[in-house]
């Protein structure tokens, strides 16, 4: 295993919270990935335990998304009752949930991200593209 922290940014700035895989191009199954931090960066990890990855040459796959609840939190952390409360009482309140990554990073066969590992320490900057909300789920609380 060779160290690598890719730092993922989106329109220049860095991109926290985006799920990093590492796809081989050959036809190893390595499971070869990491999350963002605050500042972008991604330590990655094989079998999300070890630290780095196999040699090899990768397609870098992003996701990313943001769900909005219109329940509030302290709704949300309560008991069920109180919930089904807020629920009866808000019957058109819908829960949508967002892509934030541009659909050709979210597929090895269409994602222009690559990495190369070789036998040293590799530290990349990635750039996402262009910032997306792209509706992928809306659903209903009754």
């Amino acid at each position: 295993m060779y160290p690598v922290t890719l730092t993922i940014q989106q329109e220049g700035q860095p991109l926290s919270g985006a799920i990093v895989r590492l796809i081989p191009q050959d036809t190893g199954a390595w499971n070869v990935g990491g999350t963002t931090d605050a500042q972008g960066r991604a330590v990655i990890q094989t079998h999300g335990q070890f630290n780095g990855a196999p040699e090899g040459t990768y397609s870098v796959v992003l996701a990313k998304q943001e769900t909005v609840n219109p329940m509030p939190l302290d709704i949300q952390q309560n008991t069920l009752d109180v919930q089904l409360e807020w629920i009866q009482k808000n019957p058109n309140a819908k829960a949508e949930s967002f892509d934030l990554i541009s659909p050709e990073f979210q597929s090895p066969e269409t994602t222009p991200l690559k990495v190369q590992v070789e036998r040293k320490a590799v530290r990349q900057t990635l750039d996402a593209g262009k910032a997306v909300r792209i509706p992928v789920h809306t659903a209903a609380f009754h």
